[in-house]
């Protein structure tokens, strides 16, 4: 049952490569100038939000446009300096901007979609760049966690095969002695009990 689990574990995380892979050409695509949607419209408010998905927070900045249209992208932008969120506060309400997003939406309910530029006719305030900069460091950091989890445990599972080949070599050669035991034991009754070796050292004795 247990060859049977490990086995499985691994085709799972085998697989789980092209899926990986395929979900990050959705959520952070490589190539933003040509995957990235355009839209252009009056923004009527910026608000905050923090959502929680389970233990972890995931704070991010909503934009409300006046046709409904919601936008969003992460607070990681104003740490990182890639965004002056108090300047942004200022100018980008009632204001028309230009908004580069892909299509993926913050999740949780909400129809939001990612915004990987903003800019407006006089500057730009979250360039696309930055976006770029931060997608890649995102999939650096899949993939190797991804990679690492893959070569740690196929290196238990082969750990855990050789050492159970081992065990089995040494209990094949066990069962193998006590047969040759037996089967001297049945041939020489006289010597009952005294094992091979002793009959050599015996026998050298009388040479």
């Amino acid at each position: 049952m247990r060859k049977k689990i490990y086995i499985a574990s691994i085709i799972f995380l085998l697989c789980l490569g092209p899926a990986i892979y395929l979900y990050s050409l959705r959520v952070t695509p490589s190539d933003l100038p040509n995957t990235a949607f355009t839209y252009v419209g009056k923004c009527v408010n910026v608000d905050a939000e923090i959502r929680y998905v389970g233990k972890f927070s995931r704070p991010a900045y909503f934009l409300l446009m006046e046709d409904g249209r919601e936008f969003w992208f992460s607070s990681l932008s104003c740490r990182q300096g890639d965004i002056d969120i108090y300047h942004f506060y200022d100018v980008v309400p009632g204001n028309i901007i230009t908004v580069r997003y892909i299509d993926f939406n913050y999740g949780l309910g909400s129809f939001a979609k990612e915004a990987v530029e903003i800019r407006d006719e006089n500057e730009v305030f979250l360039s696309l760049d930055a976006s770029e900069r931060d997608f890649q460091k995102a999939r650096t950091a899949v993939w190797i966690t991804y990679v690492s989890v893959l070569v740690l445990w196929t290196g238990a599972v082969f750990l855990y095969y050789s050492d159970e080949r081992a065990q089995r070599k040494l209990t094949a050669h066990r069962q193998q002695t006590k047969a040759k035991r037996r089967e001297w034991l049945d041939a020489h009754p006289e010597e009952k009990g005294a094992p091979p070796s002793a009959r050599r050292k015996k026998n050298r004795g009388r040479e």
